[in-house]
Parts: C-alpha cells; sequence; structure tokens
C-alpha cells in the first residue's frame, strides 16, 4: 500500500494490481484539512512491501486449530470432525476406559482368590482332583503370560493411530474383551467359594462371548505387514479361549459332575468321559480351524 506524507511524498512500495483508489485528507499544524490526496491500494506480498513500511506493517496471523480430542479425530488440516467420526472415537473412548479395568478387576481377583483365601485356586483343585486337572505351576505361567499380552492390549489401546488397527479394536473385538475379563473375575470367586455350578455357567457364557469375539475377528486376519496387532490383539484372544474351551470348562464340569478322583481305586472310573471330552473338543477345534483356515 503507498502511504503519502504531508507534504505530498510518497513512499516507495513495489506495486502490484491496483485493488481500489480511495481519497485521504492530511490536516495541517492547524488541524484543519489542507489537501486531498489519493490512497491507492495495492495487492502485494510481505516481500514486496518497501523495508520503510515494514514497521508499519503487521500481517494476521493465522489462528491455531484446536488439537485432536481424541485419537479417532482427524487430523488438523480437515478442521471438522463428522458425526460418524465421533461416534466412531466415543466407541474407542469406552475400549480406552473399560479394557484396562476389567484387565486390573482380573488380575486383581485371581491374585486374592490364588494367593490371599486358603484354600485358593490351586487349592481347590488339590482338594478336588480329576483326570483333567492342570499343573498349578504350568497354568500360572501361562496365565501370566496371558496378563503381559492383556497390558499390551491396553498400551495399543492407549497409543493406536492406524485407521485398520482402530477398527479392529472397535468392531473385532469391541468391549467383548472387557467382558470377559469381568467374566472371568466372578468365575475365580465361585470357583474359590466351591460354587461349581455357577463357575460351570459363567465359564459356558464366557467360551460363547470369546467365540464371538474370534467370529469378527475373521474380518481383521493377521498381517506380518502388522506384527504388534498380531502379537497384542489377536494373541490375547486365541490364548484366552484356548485355555477356557479346552480345559477350563472341562475341568469345571468334572468338579459340578463330581468325577473327582481323591482315591486311587477310582482313578480309571472316569477314563472315557475325559477321553470323549477332550477328543470332543479337539474336533472341534480342528473344525473350526480348516473352516477360518488360521
Amino acid at each position: 500500500m503507498s502511504n503519502p506524507k504531508s507534504k505530498g511524498e510518497m513512499l516507495p512500495i513495489r506495486q502490484g494490481p491496483i485493488l481500489r483508489v480511495v481519497p485521504l485528507l492530511i490536516n495541517d499544524a492547524a488541524g484543519h484539512p489542507h489537501h486531498k490526496y489519493p490512497l491507492i491500494c495495492y495487492q502485494a506480498s510481505p516481500s514486496q512491501i518497501s523495508p520503510r513500511l515494514l514497521p508499519h506493517y503487521h500481517p494476521k496471523k493465522p489462528e491455531p486449530k484446536p488439537a485432536a480430542m481424541s485419537s479417532y479425530d482427524p487430523a488438523a488440516e480437515e478442521g471438522i470432525i463428522t458425526p460418524e467420526q465421533f461416534r466412531e472415537s466415543m466407541r474407542l473412548v469406552r475400549l480406552q476406559l473399560a479394557v484396562p479395568i476389567s484387565v486390573l478387576i482380573s488380575v486383581g481377583t485371581n491374585l486374592i482368590c490364588a494367593l490371599a483365601i486358603k484354600p485358593g485356586l490351586s487349592g481347590i483343585n488339590a482338594l478336588f482332583p480329576t483326570l483333567l486337572s492342570p499343573n498349578s505351576l504350568m497354568i500360572g505361567l501361562y496365565w501370566a503370560v496371558l496378563y503381559v499380552l492383556q497390558v499390551g492390549f491396553c498400551l495399543t489401546l492407549l497409543l493406536v493411530r492406524q485407521q485398520v488397527t482402530k477398527d479392529t479394536l472397535i468392531h473385532g473385538v469391541g468391549l467383548r474383551f472387557a467382558i470377559a475379563n469381568w467374566i472371568q473375575a466372578a468365575w475365580a470367586a465361585c470357583f474359590t467359594l466351591q460354587f461349581f455350578i455357577g463357575a460351570e455357567i459363567i465359564l459356558l457364557l464366557n467360551v460363547i462371548n470369546l467365540i464371538s469375539i474370534h467370529a469378527t475377528l475373521r474380518f481383521y486376519p493377521l498381517t506380518l505387514k502388522r506384527p504388534m496387532d498380531a502379537l497384542f490383539i489377536h494373541a490375547p484372544m486365541v490364548l484366552l479361549l484356548a485355555t477356557l474351551f479346552e480345559l477350563e470348562w472341562l475341568h469345571n464340569g468334572f468338579i459340578a459332575l463330581g468325577w473327582v478322583i481323591k482315591d486311587e481305586y477310582r482313578w480309571g472310573k472316569w477314563t472315557w468321559q475325559a477321553v470323549g471330552s477332550v477328543g470332543a473338543v479337539n474336533v472341534v477345534v480342528a473344525i473350526w480351524e480348516g473352516v477360518t483356515r488360521q
């Protein structure tokens, strides 16, 4: 922009296309209008403005855009969240709250039932031995690895950025994983209280819940391009269903039915029941693996 002085002198400027011309009145020393000068407005960038005018040039700074409220919000340059994106964001936020809490509840309940209460989980197994009773040390290590992977699942929830991983967490797993942990905590309490029929019903409900998770995870298959998804999303689901479907509900069911072997002469009494149940479960697993080709 050209700006005249009181004597009519024009400040130097590299002129661009003229935008508009407006009249300008300059007051003299007494404060009366003295001359009328044309004020010519040019289109110019900061690099085109004369250095004598730069101290008076204050370009308007762009207002910073608000930061994303969650990991499901759009990038800053998009600026608008659609209703569908908002719903997806809220689903992810619910998972980020519910799953870590459920993991803490499950871990805490199992530790209390295993260590603080006498007889605990291993003590109940010793009081009611069956042909399918697991080794306490091996099953303890198995659950320790499973809970470590669940912690990794929680971290994946909090740090997720890739869209395909978000879809896997929200639509492939969802809140059913949190429900599975709550059910597992309820089973530990019932089993420790020796309410075996209720514990068996709870286990069967959890097995059905986990099978539904695996059914939806088929639409988000494993891939070497996302190894962390395979380790912290798919692996916990597989390990949890494996121990519940192939061991826990059978062992708990034997106790609920009274098929225990406290005395040596009864060790072979329930052999065919054990062989038949284990064989049937493995046939179902083989059919599932063949159909899904996992």
